[in-house]
């Protein structure tokens, strides 16, 4: 794109294993006052060159870029690569364990585009649904919390969260009758303020969750269904 001189809308490179160079007039940059975080997005591009990330970061320095990274695991007999989570297939509940071996530590844990991957978290124990997401900051996927016995659900440095799809809810926390708490400590921490709202998020029919808890997310919750359980407050 050597000859773009403005850039409307916004930008994403994602999960492209043979991309080795990208190249943009930098007669453009985005500014974080008028543009979010998510405006240029870029991960999974294993062979993309420093030159290309460069060229990126100075269209918008402050999104989310992300280079590829790979960890290495040994077994008893094999050396296995374990590519990062950002692209990942639909995972049905029977292999969830399978899911949070691989991802347990992550920072970004995300569908392959143009898949839709709705996490069941009343298939997991909260043993494992906390070790998933203990490190990860950046999530892309449609998680749904229903007819559970948790007492709070926690993201302990989550700071973006991307529906699977158009109009799916990115939380879906439906009908949890012992829930008090959902924790999102970092989430508002960068300073986007409105240009990183949460979006689609399903709140209703929590027994005990106490008000305070849907106020805080109405703040910064765009598109979202919030309702408090009647039969007790």
């Amino acid at each position: 794109m050597p000859k773009v001189r403005e850039l409307v809308g916004g930008l994403s490179i994602r999960n492209n294993r043979l991309l080795k160079t990208f190249h943009i007039n930098r007669a453009h940059k985005f500014v974080r006052t008028a543009n979010g975080p998510t405006t240029v997005t870029v991960d999974g591009n294993p062979v993309l060159s420093q030159e290309s990330y460069a060229e990126l970061r100075h269209l918008c320095d402050y999104c989310d870029i992300f280079e590829y990274t790979s960890r290495t695991r040994y077994g008893c007999d094999h050396v296995f690569l374990v590519l990062e989570c950002s692209a990942l297939d639909p995972v049905q509940p029977a292999f969830y364990s399978q899911l949070v071996s691989k991802c347990a530590g992550e920072r970004i844990i995300k569908q392959k585009p143009g898949a839709r991957f709705y996490l069941k978290a009343n298939k997991m124990s909260q043993e494992q649904f906390n070790a998933l997401f203990s490190q990860a900051t950046h999530v892309e996927l449609c998680i749904n919390f229903q007819d559970m016995q948790w007492k709070e659900i926690t993201f302990p440095k989550l700071v973006r969260l991307i529906p699977c799809g158009y109009g799916d809810p990115s939380l879906n926390i439906v009908h949890n009758l012992y829930l008090t708490a959902i924790n999102l400590p970092v989430y508002h921490s960068e300073g986007f303020g409105r240009l990183n709202s949460m979006t689609n998020v399903v709140l209703k029919n929590n027994f005990i969750l106490p008000p305070a808890v849907l106020q805080s997310l109405k703040s910064h919750c765009r598109f979202c269904k919030l309702q408090q359980y009647k039969g007790i407050f």
